[in-house]
């Protein structure tokens, strides 16, 4: 019994064990199982990523080939730009230079200017027979408003044939007037019984690709409709001068590096210019003085407060004019000639109503205005010369657009510019001094007046 017990109980562990072990190799080969898909599983993820880092490695490959495709050309471009550069600067050097040239020059000429000018004052207040001599004027035209004035004069001898006039004239407004650019007198010429100057205007500079540097003709004066415009005022009224009563040409031609002008701004300097005297009307100087009762007022005067003048009476050839200011009144006796204006006497301050001041010693003698009317007339007072600089000037003032008369005194320490408009007289003062290393403008201008009485006799 005993035995058969105990065959049970080994055969019960034997049976246990048999389905343990049996059970453990189950589990295992589930183990194994799992382990050969993951194994599998990894060994495709491994081909997977070494099918990408083959790739990889020939995207590498081309990326490393276009970089040094890159590399050479940046190379040939660095090469490229340091030409480039090295042009730029080279460019750049011959356009500094160029202008350094230029503006020494403009400074030359400049001085050059002024030394003429100081010659022309010299010959004034020296008091060269101005019979020898010519003024010819040269002109500048304002940017803004366009009008026209005397920017400087040359002085010349009235012996000096026709066309060494013109040549000394076209060296001057090429110095003082067109920034050094060449103008030259080729020719006088015949024509209809006419003498016509032929002017050939160049370039100053050779062509540089499309353009000529600064300053020229083609780039510079003959651009724009203002700069056109100017440019021909400024010829030529400086060769047919209008107010010069000598010999002279009757009319000009201008070319442009020896062929007809053909620029679209200056088309006025495409045909001869003639010059117009024909019917012109001889104007005195005593237009500029009326001597008919009117009542002017003016800015400026003591302490800037304004000032009034009054033409009082006429007594043969003389005028009484009462000035009055914020300050004082006073009394000034003119004398009228045939062909000048003199101040004969003043009452200083103080004004008398009832008191004959035709009868009074004259106690000044101050030429206000003097004939011939024309540029370059002169004539001198005891410590200043007085000059006409200018002939129906136009200029903007308070009563509105005039054409005046510009008279330039010049004295020790400053200058005065006095314009006088016909059948009004004074309108305007403008007075430039040097005081303590300032330099002052002060100015006077007309602001209203009225013709109080008419004098019938005033002209006769």
């Amino acid at each position: 019994m005993n035995k058969i017990r105990k065959f049970i109980v080994i055969c019960s562990v034997f049976l246990v064990v048999s389905l343990s072990l049996s059970s453990c190799k189950s589990e295992g080969n589930n183990e194994i199982n799992e382990l050969k898909n993951t194994l599998s599983q990894t060994q495709s993820q491994l081909q997977d990523k070494e099918e990408d880092l083959e790739e990889t490695k020939i995207k590498l490959n081309e990326l490393k080939k276009e970089m040094e495709k890159l590399k050479i050309e940046n190379e040939k471009l660095l090469s490229d730009d340091s030409i480039k550069e090295k042009n730029i600067d080279e460019a750049t050097y011959e356009y500094y230079k160029q202008y350094f040239k230029h503006y020494s020059e403009q400074e030359i000429n400049i001085k050059n200017k002024l030394r003429n000018q100081a010659g022309v004052i010299a010959a004034l207040k020296e008091g060269m027979n101005t019979e020898d001599i010519d003024f010819m004027p040269l002109y500048d035209v304002d940017a803004n408003s366009m009008i026209k004035y005397v920017s400087s004069y040359c002085i010349m001898s009235k012996n000096l044939e026709l066309e060494e006039k013109l040549q000394e004239l076209a060296y001057n407004l090429s110095l003082y007037v067109f920034d050094g650019l060449p103008i030259n007198v080729e020719s006088i010429k015949n024509e209809g019984n006419k003498k016509i100057a032929y002017i050939n205007l160049k370039e100053k500079y050779e062509r540089k690709g499309a353009y000529y540097p600064s300053p020229s003709w083609a780039n510079n004066r003959f651009q724009g409709s203002s700069g056109g415009a100017a440019t021909i005022t400024k010829l030529v009224s400086a060769f047919l001068q209008p107010d010069y009563d000598g010999e002279w040409i009757d009319g000009v031609k201008f070319l442009y590096e020896g062929k007809d002008i053909q620029f679209q701004h200056v088309q006025g300097l495409e045909e001869t210019i003639y010059r117009e005297i024909e019917g012109k009307k001889d104007v005195s100087i005593l237009e500029y003085f009326p001597i008919e009762k009117i009542n002017r007022k003016y800015t400026g005067g003591f302490e800037n407060g304004g000032y009034t003048e009054v033409i009082k009476e006429k007594f043969e050839n003389k005028l009484l004019v009462e000035h009055s200011d914020t300050a004082v009144k006073s009394a000034s006796v003119y004398e009228i000639g045939e062909d000048y204006v003199k101040r004969i006497y003043s009452s200083g301050e103080g004004y008398d109503e009832n008191k004959n001041y035709f009868n009074e010693k004259s106690n000044l003698n101050y030429t206000v205005l003097k004939g011939p009317l024309k540029i370059g007339s002169s004539w001198k007072n005891n410590n200043s010369v007085s000059i006409i600089t200018g002939i129906d000037q136009g200029m903007y003032t308070k009563i509105g657009y005039v054409n005046a008369l510009e008279i330039t005194t010049i004295f020790k320490g400053g200058v005065v510019r006095d314009y006088y408009v016909k059948g009004i007289g004074f309108v305007k003062e403008e007075y430039d001094r040097a005081e303590n290393d300032m330099y002052i403008l002060r100015a006077s201008e007309l602001k209203e007046y009225e013709l109080l009485e008419k004098d019938d006799d005033a002209n006769k």
